[in-house]
């Protein structure tokens, strides 16, 4: 069964998990509810007013739970090196291409969880390279916050 959590974009906070339903076709609502928790109003995902992520049904070394839009200091075991010295990883779900090392053969298209590698650009990073998830050690993998919460960690120091 597929995990979610869900940022509410009017008010800059999460929402409960038990107030979030995702349906089979594809929509999913949420119960928008006051600070003593009594119900306000159903909300649909097409509102734009929230987010929903997904989880990505992989942890950090840590334990922590890793979701669309979590963002990680990775050390990528594929080319064993460290891509930070404070160079944040941004989890998401997408299309990417990936060959082979040696290229022998044609590029394949997979869908899944991505980590985008930030480089800088003026004030804020640009995402260029992409390391499928399923590809990096766990313990290589240190979540250090979320584009929500967190949007510091996407700005140039």
């Amino acid at each position: 069964m597929k995990k979610f959590k869900a940022w509410d974009k009017k008010w800059g906070r999460w929402i409960d998990p038990k107030d979030i339903c995702v349906y089979g076709d594809g929509t999913a609502d949420f119960t928008r509810r006051g600070e003593n928790g009594d119900k306000i109003e159903i909300v649909e995902l097409l509102s734009g007013e929230i987010e929903l992520l997904q989880y990505s049904e992989r942890d950090d070394k840590n334990g922590e739970e890793l979701y669309e839009g979590d963002i990680a200091d990775i050390r990528y075991e594929g080319g064993g090196h460290h891509l930070g010295d404070y160079t944040p990883c941004i989890c998401e779900f997408m299309e990417i291409d990936v060959c082979n090392y040696d290229r022998s053969s044609e590029p394949e298209l997979i869908t899944g969880f991505i980590f985008k590698q930030a480089t800088y650009g003026s004030k804020e990073f640009s995402f260029n390279n992409e390391f499928p998830l399923n590809g990096i050690n766990p313990k290589g993998i240190e979540k250090i916050g979320n584009r929500f919460e967190n949007p510091e960690l996407l700005k140039k120091k």
